[in-house]
């Protein structure tokens, strides 16, 4: 069931776009977010990155200061690592469709993780199969637990948290209980509400990605 849903929305995509990863960095990661600005000063692979709010393989340039401040953070692993950008909003305004094409791409890429810093309240089949396939290939995915003050062990209605059996899925809030996230059992990664004047579990998701490289790829 879940490979027949990626094998629909991945295999098209993947073989028409003609786009992959050169950089032989030893941690691959794939950032789905709002763009790039070079005042992150991050380690890029190359070419890899792909603008779906434009659907060209380009760096799409970050216009709404999310994607440029996720990167920022994640740059502090320092060395060993590249990332490859995946651009999916642009001013304030996502692009329907762009998350599961790519986790497709980031697949294609053969990344080791995927930084999500975002929440929705809308279910979608085709992220959730995308995630689960990306899951059971070995990909470590981190996704933001969201910012709306919900109580989930109540409602699970917010995703990616509440997306069940993807077992490399990282939900990740703060132990700051004087913030609007949301909480549960569905939680399972804690970092920092606020750095570098960043606040929010967008924050603390490529927070709590640095802390996990570091311990289990660099045993640190």
């Amino acid at each position: 069931m879940y490979f027949e849903r990626w094998k629909r929305i991945c295999y098209g995509f993947v073989l028409t776009s003609g786009i992959g990863l050169t950089a032989n960095a030893f941690t691959r990661i794939a950032v789905i977010d709002t763009g790039y600005n070079d005042k992150a000063n991050a380690t890029l692979c190359a070419p890899g990155h792909y603008d779906f709010t434009n659907n060209t393989a380009t760096l799409g340039i970050d216009n709404d200061n999310h994607g440029y401040r996720v990167v920022k953070l994640l740059a502090e692993l320092d060395t060993d690592y590249c990332l490859v950008i995946s651009k999916v909003f642009n001013n304030g305004r996502y692009v329907l469709g762009s998350t599961s094409k790519a986790i497709c791409k980031a697949l294609a890429d053969n990344v080791d993780y995927i930084n999500m810093s975002m929440s929705g309240e809308e279910l979608d089949i085709y992220d959730y199969s995308s995630m689960w396939w990306a899951s059971h290939l070995g990909v470590v995915i981190f996704a933001a637990a969201g910012n709306e003050n919900h109580d989930l062990d109540k409602k699970c209605d917010h995703y990616p948290a509440c997306y069940a059996m993807i077992d490399n899925l990282h939900i990740v809030g703060s132990k700051d209980k004087k913030t609007l996230q949301n909480r549960g059992k569905v939680v399972t990664d804690y970092a920092p509400y606020c750095k570098n004047s960043f606040c929010g579990t967008s924050s603390a998701t490529p927070q709590a990605l640095v802390n996990y490289v570091r311990r289990n790829d660099y045993g640190l």
